[in-house]
């Protein structure tokens, strides 16, 4: 239910702005996001990325960090090496390789605790 007192009237236009959320709301976030992060290191464990997309993406995150650019020919696969290819998750890669590089798989978890929790914030 709406409470009449977390809108104000903009005597100009007439339109109903909605006030900012408080201190204690913004902390609250950001205790459920870290309480994410710290659950996923509870749920996901090495075996969850054990799947071939998750070292694709570290050694693409890799290439791109020490490269300093995004690949546009594939460096990696024995059969299409050289092939032209559009590495569209990019900055995920990025972000995968630095949370492996800081801190394991326990890094990759939070990453995506983080990522997770962000989503629910959101929406």
């Amino acid at each position: 239910m709406l409470d009449p007192k977390d809108h104000e009237i903009n005597s100009s236009s007439g339109e109903a702005r909605q006030r900012q959320m408080p201190r204690n709301a913004w902390m609250l976030l950001f205790l459920i996001a870290i309480g994410t992060a710290a659950a996923s290191l509870v749920f996901f464990n090495g075996s969850v990325f054990g799947d071939g997309d998750t070292g694709w993406h570290l050694a693409v995150g890799e290439f791109i960090w020490h490269h300093r650019s995004i690949p546009e020919t594939d460096p990696f696969s024995y059969s299409f090496r050289g092939a032209p290819w559009v590495a569209h998750e990019w900055l995920t890669d990025i972000l995968m390789y630095l949370a492996f590089r800081l801190g394991g798989w326990a890094g990759l978890a939070i990453l995506f605790g983080l990522a997770f929790a962000a989503f629910f914030a959101i929406f």
